[in-house]
């Protein structure tokens, strides 16, 4: 939907500028008699509702920041370690599970799911507000986007091996991606770090109608570090469903984990400032 988008299409949909004569797969493989893409989407639907739930418990164990040890803006206590517990099942099974099947183009638009389920259970659970206008239309006009994006898109793809995964992020155009995704995400994160206390001060002010622009602070931060956590983890599976070498698959996940845990933060500060119903939305477009 964003900045998923946009690093998707310099790193993965560049190979094939580079060459077309490799082997495709994910357009006939089934499972479950299911096609193999029709697989993934269900996949990720359900690590879907998983990941909101666990957005709901880590906003509920961050309540209360002065009990418990925290590191960054994250709060370990049980109740948002129980919720990172989620997160982290859902990543594991679910994503690795999808993006092994499908390309990263059909699955990251699947994030409006999670737009509309937070819409739907947020209220419920949290006793959030939920405000017709424009958190209604706007969710559903997420969720088609998600519909169409995910109907049309490519349903098979190329097979990456580590050499050719390095030929594509050694591209200018890969680079100078990078070099902006990074700029972005640490002017928006020092900017929200020398006006914390004016931002923790609004938001308290307008629980209910925050200025978008203090909300695009953590979300910016959180989706560029999002998106780029899903490239790398997209390109870990290809690493490891071609059995490559042990560095390459190492040195992945050094990059999923240190983008992870940047994005993990911030969502989390966006959380604590903002109503989920609010900030989700915002960060999950972003992605």
């Amino acid at each position: 939907l964003g900045f998923s988008a946009l690093a998707r299409d310099y790193l993965f949909d560049g190979a094939h500028h580079v060459s077309t004569s490799e082997t495709s797969h994910g357009g006939t493989d089934t499972m479950f008699g299911l096609l193999a893409w029709q697989f993934a989407t269900v996949v990720c639907c359900f690590s879907s509702v998983i990941v909101v739930c666990g957005f709901m418990l880590q906003k509920k164990g961050a309540e209360s920041p002065e009990s418990y040890r925290r590191v960054g803006f994250i709060v370990l206590s049980p109740t948002w370690l129980a919720g990172f517990s989620l997160i982290v099942v859902a990543s594991v099974l679910g994503d690795y599970w999808s993006l092994s099947l499908a390309p990263l183009s059909l699955i990251a638009p699947l994030s409006g799911v999670s737009v509309v389920l937070n819409m739907v259970m947020s209220p419920l659970i949290l006793g959030e507000q939920l405000q017709p206008w424009p958190d209604v239309p706007a969710s559903l006009l997420i969720f088609s986007g998600s519909i169409v994006s995910t109907s049309t898109g490519a349903h098979k793809e190329a097979l990456y091996s580590c050499s050719r995964l390095i030929h594509l992020a050694s591209q200018p155009l890969t680079i100078g991606s990078y070099l902006l995704f990074i700029v972005i995400s640490l002017s928006s994160a020092l900017y929200a770090h020398r006006e914390r206390n004016r931002l923790e001060k609004a938001a308290r002010a307008r629980p209910l109608n925050p200025n978008l622009a203090d909300v695009l602070l953590p979300a910016v931060t959180a989706a560029t570090a999002g998106s780029l956590t899903n490239v790398h983890l997209k390109a870990e599976v290809e690493l490891i469903k071609n059995r490559d070498s042990g560095w390459c698959c190492v040195s992945g996940m050094i990059l999923v984990f240190a983008f992870a845990a940047v994005q993990l933060n911030f969502v989390n500060r966006g959380l604590q400032l903002y109503m989920q119903t609010i900030f989700l939305p915002i960060y999950y477009s972003l992605l």
